[in-house]
């Protein structure tokens, strides 16, 4: 996707491959650390409680979270309460929102460099 020099369909499905692969990333670190570190998540004001898999946090509620968080729609069923969980879930927003402009930017300039030169 970084070395394209022409928007295709190709170029978009990375750049969403890449998004998706962002939040699973962060899903699994918020899992990793509730595991380790019990009660840095609340879901609907209560921790974790259901059922665990293999000794882990439930995988598809910290997805859930990450696709919401890294989409900055937070809707706050599944909120961080620790400073550092909230900074964690702040970071990922951040990183959410630079990756779109970003990604925005590189495919508005790959797109007007290729009708340039296609016109020129």
């Amino acid at each position: 996707m970084l070395h394209d020099t022409t928007v295709t369909l190709d170029t978009i499905a990375g750049a969403i491959c890449a998004y998706l692969r962002l939040s699973v990333i962060w899903a699994l670190t918020f899992s990793l650390i509730e595991v380790a570190h019990p009660g840095l998540f609340l879901v609907n004001g209560h921790p974790f409680d259901a059922p665990l898999l293999t000794g882990g946090a439930r995988l598809p509620d910290f997805l859930y979270l990450s696709l919401i968080t890294i989409s900055t729609v937070g809707y706050g069923d599944i909120v961080p309460v620790t400073q550092p969980a909230r900074m964690l879930a702040a970071l990922e927003g951040v990183i959410g929102q630079l990756y779109l402009a970003v990604l925005i930017a590189r495919l508005i300039g790959l797109h007007g460099s290729s009708r340039s030169r296609a016109g020129g």
